[in-house]
């Protein structure tokens, strides 16, 4: 028996030769001490203050499809722990990633606007729009997710800007939204549209309804396109047929559409016609259209 492989004890007591794995793989028991005891990263943004509570970096957490826990501290001494991750971005940890799906339809847009933004996230595309349509412009954001609403509120400090939990995955119109007026807003974004059939025909009505003459609405689909040009994304036929509907029944209708995306994702960019050109798109609008300009 070859005493180098087994790892026998000489006659002094010391171990002669331990096994690879034995050498080179430190005890579990050792791996759970180095995971309590690593040094805990502390990022400041602002005189915001994020301090990590798990040992897994962010970076790792999510290449692996999980969230990273942080306890936050705001400048107003306010506290909260928060889950990070790619269903919650928080911008000042991740990036902004996302804004092109809050720029598209800024073209259209000017300061003074009353704009609503369905699915607003975690606060930083709501605080770049409210920038955007100015002191004398006003911003309706509204998310399921009273998590990101709580954070939003005390990371991003916007007087123009409301902020509201809703429940958007009900197959009716949002419940914030009931007491708006008809064309009470100059542009819509709706982030995600969901899939379920009646929940989108109803958001989309309800959209539809609260878009002034001459607004612009951004649509974009929750899941990401399969295809290499998301535009090709054959829902999107679906969801144009949905709204030129949906138009038809609710004049005045279409003044201009445009198949759009935004990185993975793809959507309709749609204005509305005035009240005075009754419904009727103009001669260059083509319902069929496919090259729309590229958002991202």
């Amino acid at each position: 028996m070859n005493p180098r492989a087994s790892g026998y004890r000489n006659a002094a007591g010391g171990k002669l030769n331990a096994t690879a794995d034995q050498q080179q793989t430190p005890s579990r028991l050792w791996r759970s001490f180095l995971a309590i005891t690593r040094t805990r990263r502390t990022t400041v943004v602002e005189n915001v203050r994020y301090e990590e509570i798990d040992p897994l970096p962010l970076r790792r957490a999510l290449a692996k499809g999980i969230s990273k826990r942080y306890r936050i501290r705001f400048p107003s001494g306010a506290k909260m722990a928060l889950e990070v991750g790619h269903a919650r971005p928080i911008a000042d940890l991740m990036g902004t990633q996302d804004l092109g799906e809050f720029s598209v339809v800024d073209p259209l847009m000017r300061p003074g606007d009353r704009v609503l933004l369905l699915h607003a996230g975690t606060g930083y595309g709501p605080h770049w729009l409210s920038n955007r349509l100015g002191p004398t412009g006003a911003l309706v954001a509204l998310d399921p997710d009273s998590t990101s609403i709580r954070y939003a509120k005390h990371r991003y400090h916007s007087a123009n800007t409301a902020l509201e939990v809703c429940d958007l995955n009900q197959p009716t119109a949002p419940a914030a939204l009931n007491g708006e007026l008809d064309g009470a807003f100059d542009a819509i974004i709706h982030r995600r549209i969901p899939a379920h059939e009646p929940t989108a025909q109803a958001q989309l009505k309800e959209c539809w309804r609260l878009l002034a003459p001459g607004g612009a609405l951004a649509v974009l689909l929750a899941a990401p396109s399969g295809h290499h040009d998301p535009r090709e994304d054959p829902r999107l036929a679906s969801l144009q047929d949905q709204l030129q509907q949906i138009a038809h029944d609710q004049q005045p209708g279409i003044q201009k559409l445009e198949r759009v995306r935004v990185h993975a994702r793809c959507g309709l960019l749609v204005q509305r016609a005035y009240s005075d050109d009754e419904g009727e798109p103009d001669d260059e609008f083509d319902r069929e259209t496919d090259d729309g300009a590229d958002r991202d």
